[in-house]
């Protein structure tokens, strides 16, 4: 049946991509933990002659928060860490402008965008090359809502912190 369903993944890609437009597609399955299919389709800009292969890695934008909500969720379900885990105090470097905020902020708390932070906290300077750790440590200078008070789209927060929250490594490490 995997085979069978494996087989149609070259033509519904392709279908795929002429009803949408997209320039270029990289797709993987993964069955009982090993890799049986890995492909690019496609060009990674419109207009170049860059192929996409099934190594190119992609953007996740705003997927990296139901990819890292998961990841966590699976842990709280494991009873590794629960959602109202204080982040600072697995991460005594991460402050925020107020200090009751830095202290009671929990992972739940950036998941559900009621952290306080500013809409896009941090977005930009990601954007011109600033590494997580420093981005988050520059978190402590952004002006904020009192926590828990009103919901803010902080995009940048829950998905680095949680990075940082289980090894250190990187949430990219994790689910693997």
């Amino acid at each position: 049946m995997i085979d069978t369903a494996v087989g149609k993944l070259d033509g519904l890609v392709g279908e795929l991509m002429n009803q949408t437009g997209m320039p270029g597609v990289a797709v993987a399955v993964v069955h009982d933990g090993q890799t049986i299919y890995a492909k690019g389709f496609g060009t990674r800009l419109i207009g170049t002659p860059d192929a996409v292969d099934a190594d190119t890695v992609f953007q996740l934008a705003s997927v990296s928060k139901s990819v890292g909500a998961t990841a966590v969720a699976t842990q709280v379900g494991a009873g590794v860490v629960p959602w109202d885990a204080r982040v600072h105090e697995r991460l005594p470097w991460f402050d925020l402008a107020d200090a009751y905020t830095t202290l009671n902020v929990t992972i739940g708390d950036l998941y559900a965008h009621r952290s306080g932070l500013p809409d896009h906290a941090g977005d930009r300077l990601e954007d011109i090359g600033f590494g997580q750790r420093d981005v988050l440590q520059r978190l402590r200078y952004l002006p904020l809502r009192p926590l828990r008070e009103q919901i803010s789209k902080a995009t940048f927060a829950p998905g680095r912190v949680t990075l940082e929250y289980y090894d250190g490594e990187g949430l990219g490490t994790f689910v693997r």
